[in-house]
């Protein structure tokens, strides 16, 4: 016959499967409350991100992938949050009803307690398994975005922020015209030279050359007219 030691034993099981329960149901709680975080951190910085890693490739799916893995850990979380049947072990109108013209003895009262508390526990152990599933994919999904995410923060400070098409072709214009205009700011500040180094500096050999036969013609004429006398004696 059943006890109360043995009721005792059942209840407690029972119990422990209702704390299990809300600790489940607790931790869901703290899980979206990081997801939602982190969605608003990614809503208020979007902007300052996206035209940083547009044209990396790399990087732009690494942040995709992160994003996806938190909005597939909220579609978990939200789904272990949803309402499921839960089975109590006594519904007190049922056990009245049940009881007949005259009272039960403790012992069989004990006995149908316990197997309902036996069936209620196997019922919530199977729907609080389901939640705990969902859990424990949905922290791999945040673990996971989370890695990637702090891939795209750590390639951040290395990549250059690329500009449209248009502006790009816009600014190298503007430059070459500047680039122009500043030249021929310096041509009109420092005039070239009109003549050419080179030839100048072949005309100025060629001077001296002359200079050179006209001092070798003189003192060829000297050298006549000192040996003249010469001559005459």
């Amino acid at each position: 016959m059943a006890t109360k030691l043995q009721y005792d034993c059942f209840k407690e099981a029972y119990d422990r499967e209702v704390k299990r329960h809300e600790r489940l149901v607790e931790r869901c709680k703290i899980y979206l409350a990081l997801v939602t975080l982190y969605f608003g951190l990614q809503g208020v910085s979007v902007d300052k991100i996206i035209p940083r890693i547009q044209g990396h490739g790399e990087i732009v799916i690494f942040y995709l992938v992160g994003l996806s893995c938190f909005f597939t850990a909220l579609l978990l979380i939200v789904r272990a949050l949803g309402i499921y049947k839960y089975v109590y072990p006594m519904d007190l109108r049922r056990v009245i009803g049940n009881m007949g013209s005259s009272p039960p003895s403790d012992e069989s009262f004990l006995k149908h307690r316990i197997a309902e508390l036996t069936a209620a526990f196997h019922a919530n152990l199977n729907v609080d398994e389901k939640r705990w599933r969902l859990l424990r994919y949905a922290t791999w999904g945040m673990v996971v975005g989370i890695f990637f995410q702090l891939v795209v923060f750590f390639y951040l400070p290395f990549v250059e922020p690329n500009k449209p098409l248009e502006i790009m072709i816009d600014a190298s214009s503007s430059d070459k015209t500047n680039e122009d205009s500043d030249a021929s700011e310096v041509e009109e500040e420092c005039p070239q030279p009109q003549s050419d180094y080179g030839q100048e500096m072949r005309e100025l050999v060629q001077s001296y050359e002359r200079q050179q036969q006209q001092d070798q013609t003189q003192q060829q004429q000297q050298e006549q007219r000192s040996q003249v006398p010469q001559q005459q004696q």
